[in-house]
């Protein structure tokens, strides 16, 4: 981990702050942690909307469709591109 520049203390951050005040965040988790994360995602909606568990799978497959969607249309136009696509 990198020290935060304005801390004297040395202790560690994840972030870093850029001269034009833009923090920089470091990716320090793996791919697995979206699919895990998207996953425990799903398992939410089931708990909080009553649906059924049969349907857990169709509903992890319209979540990873709209997540892979929108990482596609990112990576194509840019941050603007993915953001008006999630609109």
């Amino acid at each position: 981990m990198v020290a935060h520049p304005s801390s004297n203390s040395g202790k560690s951050s994840t972030t870093e702050q850029a001269d034009n005040g833009i923090a920089y965040i470091r990716h320090d988790f793996g791919w697995w942690f979206a699919v895990l994360g998207w996953v425990v995602f799903a398992l939410g909606h089931v708990q909080v909307f009553s649906i059924r568990w049969r349907d857990f799978s169709w509903i992890v497959l319209c979540i990873y469709l709209a997540f892979f969607t929108q990482l596609i249309t990112t990576l194509a136009f840019g941050e603007l591109g993915g953001s008006m696509e999630a609109r």
